[in-house]
């Protein structure tokens, strides 16, 4: 699908927890294949987790962010050390990439 749409950006917006990161990093990976870098949509918890979240254990944190630092989410992975909380997408209110004029 990228090799033929020839996006100029690939984004993914998921859950801000292991899950979420863990498909990701699925993506982050076929999209590598064909020449594209991931880049995550509301994933840090810093600037989505609202009152619905769940405090995140160190070590689902850890897994986190090794999958964070092998795919350059430096952003979410600081969001993590400064506000570990997990937080499931149907939670959050949804905001588009590109505001309409």
């Amino acid at each position: 699908l990228l090799e033929s749409v020839k996006p100029s950006t690939v984004m993914h917006w998921g859950d801000i927890d292991l899950g979420g990161f863990r498909v990701a990093a699925r993506l982050a990976e076929t999209a590598k294949t064909v020449g594209y870098q991931l880049d995550l949509w509301r994933m840090n918890p810093v600037e989505s987790a609202t009152d619905q979240s769940d405090e995140a254990s160190d070590h689902k944190i850890n897994q986190i962010s090794v999958i964070c630092e092998r795919y350059g989410w430096m952003r979410e992975l600081e969001g993590f050390k400064q506000h570990p909380v997990f937080q499931e997408q149907e939670f959050m209110s949804w905001e588009p990439l590109f505001k309409q004029p």
